[in-house]
């Protein structure tokens, strides 16, 4: 059992990557592989030329681009003892976009051929991240339409 377990987080959007959705463990040092390759996706600039045009036009590329992204663990203590731990907060009141990720990942025909032959899971986890991803799509979530991410509104947290 991971003693810290990880999670890839967007401070300012309150959205996270967790690693076991891109067949990871969430050891540091270990995060690597797909799950990098999301997050890089995600900090690009959009429209990016070396990118397949698929992947190029995906709503989640360049998303999380000059915003506030860490690697927090379960333990890791909070910047401020006023403060919830982040990766606590984050699981449970943040949006998770790993499924999103997942589907922008498979788009591109080259990274979808890699994941079928690498994840043990590879056609469920991929069939699931699709039907994720709609619902969030179907939410207005990328819109800004979306529901709140907690019922108080108390979904503020800080650096």
């Amino acid at each position: 059992m991971n003693p810290n377990p990880r999670i890839v987080v967007n401070v300012d959007r309150g959205e996270f990557l967790h690693p076991h959705r891109f067949d990871n463990s969430q050891k540091l040092c270990e995060l690597n592989g797909h799950l990098m390759m999301a997050v890089a996706r995600l900090l690009a600039a959009q429209n990016r030329p070396d990118l397949p045009g698929e992947v190029r036009d995906h709503m989640l590329v360049g998303r999380w681009a000059g915003q506030h992204i860490v690697i927090v663990g379960e333990k890791d203590d909070p910047p401020d003892a006023e403060q919830p731990n982040l990766y606590q907060h984050m699981m449970a009141h943040g949006t998770n976009l790993s499924s999103s990720a997942v589907v922008m990942l498979t788009s591109d025909p080259f990274v979808a051929r890699d994941i079928r032959h690498n994840w043990p899971a590879a056609e469920y986890e991929i069939e699931r991240a699709r039907k994720e991803h709609a619902a969030l799509v179907e939410s207005g979530y990328f819109s800004g339409k979306g529901p709140p991410s907690t019922e108080d509104g108390d979904d503020d947290f800080s650096l």
